[in-house]
């Protein structure tokens, strides 16, 4: 049983994008757990109440796929008692999350597809290029390894395009319908 997304969001004030994967069912009939995986964009902008909203929900590691630059630039304030894990998808910013929104505007209103193309590049190479995939296999050997005994936050910087890849990849994996999960990548 799918539940609505008022029961998936999870209510971050100082983030973007914060959803539990739980609640999908498998083409097995089992269901994904809730409080196991949850993904979301940046978490450099915690206040007190989210941090302990984390906590409180059982969040025990935080995954990050974002550059090196990234996270020096905006670090994760990881509440107390949470395991920080660095699992860079790109050496670099490929999304461009982190340009300025004024720089953004002025290549995508180059053409009228110029940030179209621009995002086939980026999830192309989240598919085919060797950084990518070895990040996302290391995502995997991780959730394998602890998913049992740990409940796992993951992310980026808005929480839709590396993160979004990880979780359809994760979702497919456990046997969700790609029908299930069309919101789930956004």
């Amino acid at each position: 049983m799918m539940t609505s997304n008022d029961q998936r969001v999870i209510p971050v004030t100082g983030g973007v994008n914060y959803r539990d994967m739980g609640g999908y069912r498998a083409a097995d009939g089992k269901t994904v757990k809730w409080h196991k995986l949850v993904r979301t964009g940046y978490l450099s902008e915690l206040t007190t109440d989210d941090e302990r909203l984390l906590q409180d929900y059982g969040i025990t590691t935080d995954i990050d796929f974002r550059s090196s630059a990234e996270v020096t630039a905006y670090p994760d304030q990881v509440p107390a008692g949470i395991k920080f894990i660095h699992m860079p998808v790109f050496d670099d910013d490929e999304t461009e999350s982190t340009g300025t929104a004024k720089r953004l505007q002025r290549y995508y209103s180059s053409g009228r597809k110029s940030g179209y193309w621009r995002m086939l590049y980026v999830y192309r190479r989240l598919v085919i290029n060797e950084q990518p995939q070895r990040a996302y296999r290391r995502f995997f050997d991780y959730l394998l390894a602890h998913g049992e005994d740990e409940s796992i936050l993951f992310h980026c910087s808005a929480g839709k395009d590396r993160t979004g890849m990880g979780a359809i990849l994760v979702l497919f994996a456990l046997g969700v319908s790609s029908r299930m999960f069309v919101t789930t990548i956004c």
